[in-house]
């Protein structure tokens, strides 16, 4: 599993071009507009490294590794088109300016100087009058060689096959995913957005951005997989949204739970709310946990429900 990163625009003024500006917030967009605002300005800017005493907040970039590439991408909309650039600055411990990239095109590559010790990432205007703004998505790629999108294959090579795991804990679950998993983290995205699971990662915002960054290829195996009852519907929710060829989900869910607690938490219609129970019984859709475990395990299960995705056959785990 390799860095994978959103990078959302979280607060109002701080690192933001406010003067003149229209700044609205709603969940996963914010929408902005200056028709006044003059080329080269900095629209928003996003640090990894920030001084707490003297702005009362916390970086809001992941940090990265010397030496490494990385993939970044513009999700949103612009007016005029191409009207945005993403600079990326470099630092060394005192703060002096090592190199800066710029990223025309809403997507691009950069690679992490080994002599950095923090980055910036900016929105730079070309003459934008106005920008819906969604997210960054921050990758690391295993190739020097620039991909063409997040997850285009190379000339003459099949696209990676993919799975999204969609996490029970968001809080807590990703790191020790990857710990469990081993090398099947290959190829593997946590889908773990704390503020997506209280929706159960079905809020419309969301909903677009997943399916814009994971939207498979016609040469793509897409697999989605959850546990625990939040993550397995999900993953059924999205089957259909995302074009999956397999479903995994630890156990079949309830029908009152369906139109109980989901209905509660989400958006759905009772329609689709029947559609999404009554798929559990296609065969596209596999239910893996149906070892019956010990009393210790059964404990261990409950606390730790991210521990059955050792049965889902996608896994090496569950062949030994």
């Amino acid at each position: 599993m390799t860095l994978k990163n959103y990078i959302y625009w979280t607060d109002g003024a701080l690192d933001t071009f406010v003067y003149g500006s229209k700044i609205a917030f709603s969940p996963y967009r914010v929408s902005f507009e200056n028709p006044l605002l003059p080329p080269g300005e900095t629209i928003k800017c996003w640090q990894s490294i920030v001084n707490f005493q003297a702005v009362r907040t916390t970086p809001t970039l992941p940090l990265l590794s010397k030496g490494h590439t990385y993939h970044l991408t513009l999700f949103g909309q612009m007016t005029p088109a191409r009207s945005v650039a993403i600079k990326v600055s470099f630092f060394d411990y005192f703060g002096k300016s090592i190199d800066q990239v710029y990223i025309k095109d809403s997507a691009g590559t950069f690679t992490y100087p080994k002599e950095a010790y923090r980055y910036d990432i900016a929105l730079i205007s070309l003459g934008n009058q106005s920008l819906t703004f969604q997210a960054l998505l921050l990758q690391e790629i295993a190739s020097e060689t620039e991909p063409k999108s997040a997850f285009e294959p190379s000339a003459g090579e099949h696209q990676a096959d993919l799975t999204l795991i969609f996490a029970e804990n968001p809080f807590e679950d990703a790191d020790k995913i990857e710990h469990l998993l081993g090398q099947d983290a290959h190829n593997l995205v946590v889908v773990d957005d704390s503020e997506a699971f209280q929706s159960v990662y079905t809020d419309q915002a969301f909903s677009e951005l997943l399916c814009t960054s994971f939207q498979p290829s016609p040469s793509q195996r897409l697999s989605l997989v959850g546990y625990g009852n939040h993550g397995n519907f999900a993953a059924l929710h999205y089957a259909n949204l995302l074009s999956a060829k397999q479903v995994y989900i630890s156990s079949e869910l309830p029908r009152d739970l369906f139109f109980g607690e989901f209905k509660e938490r989400t958006q759905l219609s009772s329609a689709t709310l029947e559609n999404l129970w009554e798929q559990q019984r296609k065969s596209t859709v596999t239910i893996y946990a149906t070892k019956a475990p010990d009393a210790d395990q059964l404990i261990s299960d409950l606390y730790y429900p991210r521990r059955v995705l050792a049965q889902c056959p996608l896994f090496s785990l569950a062949k030994k």
